[in-house]
Formats: C-alpha cells, sequence, structure tokens
C-alpha cells in the first residue's frame, strides 16, 4: 500500500521528471536522480503516451505515468496527485543538477523548518551557440548563477516544494504551480536559494528554433493566463512589456557579466521578445492551439 503524505518521514523527497517523451535526452538526468535517492524517496517521470517511449535506461525504481495529449502544464499539475513524500523536487527532461545541488537541497530541508520553497537557479552549461545564449537568457537571466543576492521571483519551472503547499490529493489547475502557487510562496518569504542549487538547462537551439519556440511558450502561457481569469488587456501587456522593456532590463542586470556573453546578445533577446509578444497576441486572438504541446 503506497504511503500517505502524512506517513512521510522528515526530508523524504518525491523526484519528478515532466517532458514529452520517455527517450535517451532525458537518461542522464534520470540516472543522477536514481544514484541519489534514499530508502524514502520515490522517483518518477511524467510523460505524454501518445509519444514513442525509446529510451534504453528503466531503472526499477522509476515509476513512469504517462498521459495522453497532455501538455507540461497538465503534467505538472498531477503533482498533488502522485507525489507522496514531504518535499517535491521537480524537474525538466532537458536538465541536468549536479549531486552537489541534491545534496545541498537534503541540507536546507533539514536546517530550514521554516521554508516551504527551494528555487532553481540557471546555468548555461551546455547550449552555449549564440541563440543557446540568448534563449536562456530570456527566462533564466535573473536566476543566472551564482548570485551574491537571494534570487527574484522568476517563473522557472524547476523548483523545490513542500508538498503540503500543493493542497490535497486531486489535481491542481493547469497553470496554477506555476503562475499561483510557487508566486504565493515567494510572497510569502517562506524560501531559501544556495548558488550550488541549479540546473544546467539544455537546449542547443539555433535562430529558426529559438524564435518557434519563444512563440510557442507564449502562446501557451498566455492562453493559461486567460483561462486562469487574467483579462485579455493584462497578458497583452505583459507581452508588450516583455518585448521592449525585458531585453533592456536583463541586459542592465547583466552588466557585469556580459563579457560571458556572444557578441549580438541584446538584438537577439530582442528578436526572442518579439516572438514572445507575436505569441502572446495571437493567444489573445485564436488561443494556445497547438502551441501547448511544443513549449520549453
Amino acid at each position: 500500500m503506497a504511503k500517505s503524505i502524512a506517513d512521510s518521514p522528515s526530508g523524504s523527497i518525491s523526484f519528478v521528471v515532466a517532458g514529452g517523451e520517455y527517450s535517451d535526452l532525458c537518461v542522464p538526468l534520470l540516472k543522477r536522480l536514481a544514484a541519489a535517492l534514499r530508502v524514502d524517496d520515490e522517483l518518477i517521470l511524467v510523460v505524454r503516451r501518445d509519444h514513442p517511449q525509446t529510451a534504453t535506461f528503466r531503472p526499477e525504481v522509476l515509476r513512469v505515468i504517462e498521459i495522453a495529449g497532455a501538455s507540461i502544464y497538465r503534467m505538472r499539475a498531477l503533482l498533488p496527485k502522485i507525489c507522496q513524500r514531504e518535499w517535491v523536487v521537480l524537474l525538466e527532461d532537458h536538465t541536468m543538477v549536479e549531486p552537489a545541488a541534491i545534496d545541498e537541497i537534503r541540507r536546507l530541508i533539514r536546517e530550514r523548518p521554516d521554508i516551504d520553497l527551494i528555487p532553481f537557479l540557471g546555468k548555461n552549461l551546455t547550449s552555449t551557440g549564440r541563440w543557446g545564449w540568448a534563449n536562456f537568457l530570456f527566462t533564466f537571466a535573473p536566476v543566472w548563477a551564482p548570485l551574491d543576492h537571494p534570487p527574484p521571483f522568476s517563473i522557472v519551472t524547476s523548483a523545490v516544494v513542500r508538498r503540503s503547499c500543493l493542497g490535497a490529493g486531486e489535481s491542481l489547475k493547469d497553470g496554477e504551480l506555476e503562475l499561483a502557487i510557487i508566486p504565493g510562496v515567494y510572497r510569502s518569504g517562506k524560501f531559501a536559494s544556495s548558488n550550488l542549487i541549479f540546473v544546467d538547462h539544455i537546449k542547443p537551439v539555433k535562430f529558426l528554433a529559438a524564435l518557434a519556440l519563444n512563440f510557442h511558450n507564449a502562446r501557451s502561457g498566455a492562453a493559461i493566463q486567460l483561462d486562469l481569469g487574467h483579462g485579455r488587456r493584462r497578458v497583452i501587456r505583459e507581452g508588450w512589456r516583455t518585448f521592449w522593456k525585458h531585453p533592456r532590463r536583463m541586459m542592465r542586470t547583466l552588466t557585469a557579466r556580459r563579457n560571458e556573453l556572444p557578441a549580438g546578445t541584446r538584438a537577439r533577446l530582442y528578436a526572442l521578445g518579439f516572438m514572445y509578444l507575436v505569441g502572446n497576441v495571437t493567444a489573445t486572438l485564436f488561443g494556445g492551439g497547438g502551441s501547448v504541446f511544443h513549449i520549453d
């Protein structure tokens, strides 16, 4: 019989990897997590049933949950229903974490009983092409490790969250985790961070793929906001700010680290911002369409 949440030992972790398919793309991450499991932890992979499952690695400790026609928002919305440990470590299938990050997560959980959230910071160790850098910064610039201060709130889809923050055993609404629960914990101040806790975001995209990715991200995100009751004007304003102000704000915050970036990064950020605005407007006019199945 599965353990109830109340029976879960203190410090136990549900490691959850969410992604489109069970392929060799996520195998390195699954191997890293499987090696780090303790007796009271669990390892879960959530994928779309309509994608071919082609991975050559499937440890006995892994529980695979397949959902037909599910978006990544739907996969993450399942967390309250599928996780039975005190803490949830949520990761994307195209990320990697270091063993030191997992050790540091366990340390903070043990030493900071007052917190409900540990945000992942980001590093770009693998996708170091020009457009790979721009795509990384467009999302991760505010939390690009190392930081010399606590991170600002940033919509990043990897996090460590106390299971009780997710409510009872029913699924969340699509987008509720990303747009309501995590921001709410940030506002409460019940979080801690560490420069050791980061993901390497592995998306080696080039020009067209980077533009398409940010279009789909924006369109699906705007559609989710509308479904959650956000007004159309509010959604459009967010898209405009992301296009017009976000690149300038990012480059100002990155002034001391510009020597780490490829030449032309600012222009590429504006290009991604424009595609974000196009996706945002498209969602307000026509809905999310197939973009919900193509997001990062």
